[in-house]
């Protein structure tokens, strides 16, 4: 009984181990089969490929950062897309060739869209897809095919990099190349082309902050001397001065004039004019020790005496200018205007006469330059030292210069402002002896002259042998006549000559001329000509200004010439083409016409033009009863809208 037990045990336990060994097996067989089954198919378009990521046969298991590789579909697939990739290679270099490269784009999308683009592996597809997209200006084909180029482990070489920086900067996309540092500045090999474009699209783009990272990669390239150049423009527009003083002491000898003169400007931009003094003198010590080697020059000078001048330095100056002297090098133009700068805020005068010397004595052996002393003698003109102007202008005429009639023009016009025409006309015959005929402007100041001393007859003398001469009056020239007529009462002359100035000269006098003719008259008490004078201007069609109303209106009121009020006040407020007259003026005319008996009918007009204009209308009696009742309103208005 017991024997059958453990059988029965015995079979039921190898029923149970029997089903689940055929389970198994039979899983294992449909593994098997469907795995075979997937190995042999080809993937559909647009099928979802299975990933992995595949060890670079380059670095081993280990993938530098930025090389990883894209995801791949399965070996199977690779093989069968890799002619087909291949061929859109040769396709796509052949488009980029013929400068297609809309359709180039399009074949390497439609090869992106099938999940292929992981086996783009030509440097050279790449290379004229980067060099073509930035001809065309597609800045983001640049960035993508870099991006592509480090996916797909074809890490772009030296000339790759150097091509596409060097484009870039070229065509002065300096947003772009200062992206590429960013993204891949890690992958950028020490090289000078590469980062002398990254250091120039840095500056040019306003972008300096990055300089001194691309600096420090510049400085481990394989540098010429001439290649530090970079480096010192670099710190000018970084104002890196330490660092600009470190590399010239170290190059030392090594260094050139330009470099120098780099140096120099950094300190000074950084206002350090006295460090700058320090380093042009150890480039003399450079000098000494390499024979005849010349670092140093004029510019170099000249750079730091701006500096001292910047900082209003007069001693230091002078110290610059005497080491200039002791090693050899002149004086130009520059160092000199600059000079003068400084020599013209000394109130006593020293500085500027030790300067007018120095100019005398600076070109004893040449002619000085006509260019150089117009600029000092417009300084001293300006300063009020029209005597140191006379001597520097008579330093260029010993050392056998040429002035020129800027020279004469300013000159003239000073001595015409110190009243002294004794001096002016001295100026102008010197210059008709060096065959240089007077100006139009010359002959304006020369006339002002006239009128300020109040020589009237010389005025006249000097404009008829000007128009003898064939000069060619402007303008400003009449006004000039105008004036100088006016003062001496001439009215009759000035009146005439404006009545025939177009005919004579082509130009037709503006309103200015007319009221400088009507105020002259008026100063003379003489209001018929001055009505006169108007009268002519209304003839010719030359319209009045505000300037005009305002001057031969109120004169017209103090002579009770009210007909001529009433006529100037239907002028100024006809619509259109009126004349905007102070609300005051016109209301004070109103007045005075109000207290006289005699022109009830002028006064009744002029007040329902102001009134159809729209014009507040306030006479003296009106003025005092609303003065009682309303204190705020006993003004007249001082204006209106027209």
């Amino acid at each position: 009984m017991q024997v059958m037990q453990v059988v029965d045990s015995v079979q039921e336990v190898g029923a149970a181990v029997f089903q689940e060994v055929f389970a198994l097996a039979l899983f294992g067989a449909a593994f098997l089969f469907f795995k075979i089954l997937n190995a042999s198919r080809v993937p559909s378009k647009g099928l979802k490929q299975a990933k992995h990521v595949e060890p670079s046969p380059k670095y081993g298991s280990a993938t530098p950062p930025g090389l990883e590789r894209s995801p791949r579909g399965t070996r199977g697939s690779q093989c069968i897309g890799q002619p087909r990739v291949q061929a859109a290679e040769v396709q796509i270099v052949s488009l980029l060739e013929r400068r297609e490269f809309t359709s180039a784009l399009s074949t390497y999308r439609a090869i992106e869209r099938e999940g292929l683009d992981h086996l783009f592996v030509s440097e050279a597809m790449f290379s004229n897809f980067i060099e073509s997209a930035v001809r065309v200006g597609k800045l983001d084909v640049v960035e993508r095919m870099l991006r592509m180029m480090i996916r797909n482990s074809v890490p772009p070489s030296l000339d790759v990099w150097q091509t596409t920086l060097k484009m870039l900067a070229s065509r002065k996309h300096y947003a772009t190349c200062l992206q590429v540092y960013r993204t891949h500045g890690h992958m950028l090999p020490n090289d000078k082309v590469i980062f002398s474009c990254l250091i120039n699209a840095a500056l040019e783009g306003g972008m300096p902050e990055s300089v001194p990272s691309m600096l420090k990669r510049y400085q481990q390239c394989d540098l010429l001397v001439a290649d530090y150049v970079t480096a010192f423009r670099a710190f000018v527009a970084t104002g890196s001065a330490q660092l600009a003083e470190t590399l010239f002491l170290e190059l030392g000898e090594k260094s050139t004039t330009l470099m120098l003169n780099l140096v120099l400007l950094t300190c000074i931009n950084v206002k350090q004019p006295k460090r700058a003094m320090s380093l042009l003198l150890k480039a003399h010590d450079f000098e000494a020790a390499a024979e005849p080697v010349q670092i140093v020059d004029t510019i170099s000078y000249n750079t730091v005496i701006k500096g001292f001048v910047a900082s209003n330095d007069v001693e230091s100056c002078w110290q610059c200018l005497q080491s200039m002297r002791k090693h050899g090098l002149e004086a130009d133009d520059v160092t000199l205007t600059s000079l003068l700068e400084i020599s013209l805020t000394d109130e006593t005068g020293g500085t500027t006469d030790r300067l007018v010397q120095m100019l005398m004595e600076s070109r004893q052996d040449q002619a000085l330059e006509a260019v150089t002393c117009n600029v000092f003698i417009k300084g001293l003109i300006r300063a009020e030292h029209l005597q140191k102007a006379v001597q520097v202008y008579e330093a260029l005429k010993k050392s056998g210069g040429s002035p020129t009639i800027v020279t004469y023009s300013m000159l003239i016009k000073a001595s015409v402002d110190a009243l002294d025409m004794e001096h002016a006309l001295l100026i102008v015959k010197e210059m008709v002896a060096a065959g240089m005929a007077p100006d139009e402007i010359i002959l304006t100041h020369l006339l002002e002259g006239c009128r300020l001393v109040g020589n009237h007859k010389l005025g006249e003398a000097l404009f008829d042998d000007m128009l003898a001469s064939g000069v060619q009056p402007s303008e400003y020239t009449l006004t000039m006549m105008v004036k100088l007529h006016g003062r001496h009462g001439a009215h009759d002359k000035a009146r005439k000559l404006v009545e025939t100035w177009e005919a004579k000269h082509g130009r037709k006098p503006s309103v200015i001329h007319y009221t400088c003719l009507m105020s002259g008259c008026l100063r003379g008490k003489a209001h018929d000509q001055a009505w006169a004078a108007y009268q002519l201007m209304e003839k010719h069609g030359v319209s009045p200004d505000e300037v005009m109303m305002t001057t031969l209106l109120p004169a017209m009121v103090a002579a009770q010439a009210f007909d001529r009020v009433l006529h100037l006040t239907r002028r100024a407020l006809r619509r259109p083409g009126g004349i905007r007259v102070a609300n005051a003026t016109l209301n004070s005319a109103l007045s005075q016409m109000s207290l006289d008996p005699g022109a009830a009918r002028e006064a009744e007009e002029m007040r329902l033009l102001m009134q159809n204009a729209g014009l507040e209308v306030v006479t003296r009696g009106n003025m005092r009863r609303n003065a009682e009742h309303a204190p705020w309103r006993s003004k007249p208005e001082q204006g209106s809208r027209y």
